[in-house]
């Protein structure tokens, strides 16, 4: 798991609580650093503040997705509104988490986030496999005329 926050707080809590849940977890309060590590290894999940000097939310948002595909995005913020929300699962985010939370509720939130994320991958798997079966019957059915 990556923990990308600019709080010191956030960063050591987050890095407890999930420790204790038997994730191997790098974190950083820089929001470059995060998007270089994002891109240098593969994490099932990155938690991701917001709000974070040197960064712009919806780029960040974007560019975590982008270099990161696989992994489930989770953010959290401390302004949390409607919009916000909406606007960071339309663009990669799999949940969205307002500060300041529980370890249960944040535990929660990436639980909730990495079944949407493997619903999804479902999904896209059983299109392409729908997809070959598609493929093989017509090469089939070109083969037997």
């Amino acid at each position: 798991m990556l923990i990308i926050d600019d709080g010191e707080a956030v960063v050591k809590s987050c890095s407890k609580i999930f420790t204790a849940e038997g994730f191997d977890v790098v974190t950083t309060r820089s929001p470059q650093e995060g998007l270089r590590r994002a891109s240098d290894s593969y994490f099932d999940v990155i938690l991701c503040d917001w709000r974070m000097l040197g960064s712009d939310e919806m780029d960040l948002v974007e560019e975590l997705d982008r270099r990161s595909p696989d992994s489930t995005l989770v953010m959290i913020n401390g302004y949390p509104t409607v919009d916000h929300a909406t606007e960071v699962m339309k663009r990669g985010a799999m949940d969205y988490i307002a500060k300041p939370f529980t370890p249960e509720e944040i535990i929660n939130a990436v639980k909730r986030a990495a079944k949407r994320k493997a619903a999804e991958e479902r999904k896209v798997m059983r299109r392409f496999v729908s997809f070959l079966e598609v493929l093989l019957n017509a090469r089939n059915d070109k083969e037997q005329k």
